[in-house]
């Protein structure tokens, strides 16, 4: 389990191994402060305090509220690691969060209901599907 600490004090590979034993290890358990506002655990992450340009406010929130719970851990990991590790904005960030919100739901939808049951076939049937049933803008958005 993690426990509170500043980013900065870390390093980041040891924030990766320490996510990694925590998703090896079935633990959801991460008390993780993601900077002063922000807590691991939320379900709304809110940077709007860092928009200086005065842009949307949507684009400075990262909202894992529809994504299905047995995806949503796995979603904040990689989300966590685009923003700390990979240093990716926040607007990009949502943007990935979407796409990601799309992913999982529509796999939810194909009876997917744990990521131990992805299997190459069901992957390939997603983006079979809605390759033939959607124009290619709508493809790229899905996938």
């Amino acid at each position: 389990m993690l426990t509170d600490f500043n980013f900065d004090q870390m390093d980041k590979d040891n924030v990766v191994l320490l996510l990694n034993n925590a998703i090896n290890n079935n633990s959801r358990d991460i008390s993780l402060r993601i900077d002063n506002v922000n807590n691991f655990a939320d379900d709304i992450w809110d940077f709007n305090y860092d928009n200086k340009n005065k842009r949307s406010l949507v684009s400075y929130k990262i909202n894992f509220c529809n994504i299905p719970e047995c995806f949503k851990y796995y979603c904040k990991v990689l989300i966590f690691k685009e923003i700390k590790i990979k240093k990716i904005r926040i607007s990009s960030c949502t943007t990935i969060n979407t796409v990601l919100k799309n992913l999982c739901n529509s796999f939810y939808q194909l009876g997917v209901i744990d990521v131990r049951l992805f299997t190459l076939e069901i992957i390939k049937s997603y983006f079979e599907n809605i390759s033939s049933n959607c124009k290619p803008t709508v493809v790229a958005k899905r996938a």
